[in-house]
């Protein structure tokens, strides 16, 4: 049985920061995924995608580990919900336009402040 080290980041729900894991490479992301979980006591392994931060990728979960060139070279996966991983982004994308609006309406009031009071 051929095996494969993974160093694994796990999700700051879990007790564990990270683990380094020697793992069977002919099995399936997915199954990795449920082993992970086990290993960091995670329940619902549905839920959970691995993330690769070096190539900004998310693995598929029906890719054998042992075909994904991409592992050897890394230096650690993200064991992440991909789901919450998403609404995150789009949440912190829509405070940041926030936040652009509220700093143009504020300068804009200044302005008219200023402008009136100067007439």
């Amino acid at each position: 049985m051929a095996q494969i080290l993974i160093r694994v980041k796990f999700p700051p729900n879990c007790l564990l920061l990270s683990k380094t894991i020697l793992t069977n490479s002919n099995q399936t992301v997915e199954e990795a995924i449920v082993e992970f979980c086990k290993i960091g006591g995670l329940s619902t392994p549905s839920n959970y995608s691995l993330f690769v931060p070096d190539f900004n990728s998310w693995l598929e979960k029906d890719q054998i580990l042992s075909l994904i060139p991409q592992l050897a070279s890394v230096d650690e996966v993200i064991l992440s919900e991909k789901v919450n991983s998403n609404l995150k982004r789009k949440e912190k994308a829509n405070n940041s336009k926030l936040l652009y609006i509220l700093a143009f309406a504020i300068v804009f009031g200044l302005s008219i402040y200023y402008f009136n009071k100067m007439n």
